[in-house]
């Protein structure tokens, strides 16, 4: 109970600050008082905007994970939550890479060419990207 408490309060202060950020211009806040914190940090919005948000995403992968977890009488839980994950990922590779089933001859080959397009994807809509918005 206390934990989902002090998740629900982070959380909630961590989506009031993106709010302030994001709507800043439309409520008013974007006078020179603001551009000049904004010129002191070195940040712009969307800098100001990434560590909330990837913090939040932290902390809802750490809930996510947490669920089912108990907390040990000595240690810490988040320890414990990370354990619990990483017993899981292994046995759930284990099971998906079991040596025992046949596998497909050209399984490596396939695999390695759906890397490379997907990267080969990525990088030419990074390009694309930069080009228009440059």
């Amino acid at each position: 109970m206390r934990r989902s408490i002090i998740f629900t309060s982070l959380a909630g202060l961590l989506t009031l600050y993106v709010a302030l950020v994001i709507l800043a211009p439309i409520v008013g806040l974007n006078d020179e008082f603001v551009q000049t914190v904004l010129r002191t940090m070195g940040a712009s919005r969307a800098q100001q905007l990434a560590f909330p948000m990837g913090l939040s995403v932290v902390l809802l992968v750490y809930v996510l994970l947490g669920i089912g977890v108990e907390t040990p009488k000595m240690g810490w839980r988040i320890f414990a939550v990370l354990r619990a994950a990483w017993t899981d990922g292994a046995t759930a590779a284990q099971e998906l890479l079991n040596a025992k089933q046949p596998q497909h001859p050209h399984e490596t080959w396939i695999v390695a060419a759906i890397s490379i397009r997907c990267g080969v994807c990525n990088l030419s809509v990074e390009i694309w990207d930069r080009f228009f918005h440059s």
